[in-house]
């Protein structure tokens, strides 16, 4: 996660359409901690897609979107 996070952070990955089925079944979904998995889970269910700033933030803070909203 500590790398695709740094190219979203660096503008080489930039997709704000991600499939969530898809990310969801990932490697480097699964070997994230659960915190991180949750706050990305609630996420997507916003919305049936994920985009990759979500990612960011749920990394950088897995409670941000809880303390946003």
């Amino acid at each position: 996660m500590i790398e695709l996070v740094k190219d979203i952070d660096n503008g080489k990955d930039d997709d704000d359409d991600m499939d969530w089925d898809e990310f969801k079944d990932s490697k480097i979904y699964k070997l994230e901690d659960k915190e991180t998995k949750e706050c990305v889970e609630g996420r997507a269910e916003l919305g049936n897609s994920l985009a990759d700033y979500e990612i960011l933030r749920c990394f950088e803070d897995s409670d941000y979107y809880e303390e946003e909203y």
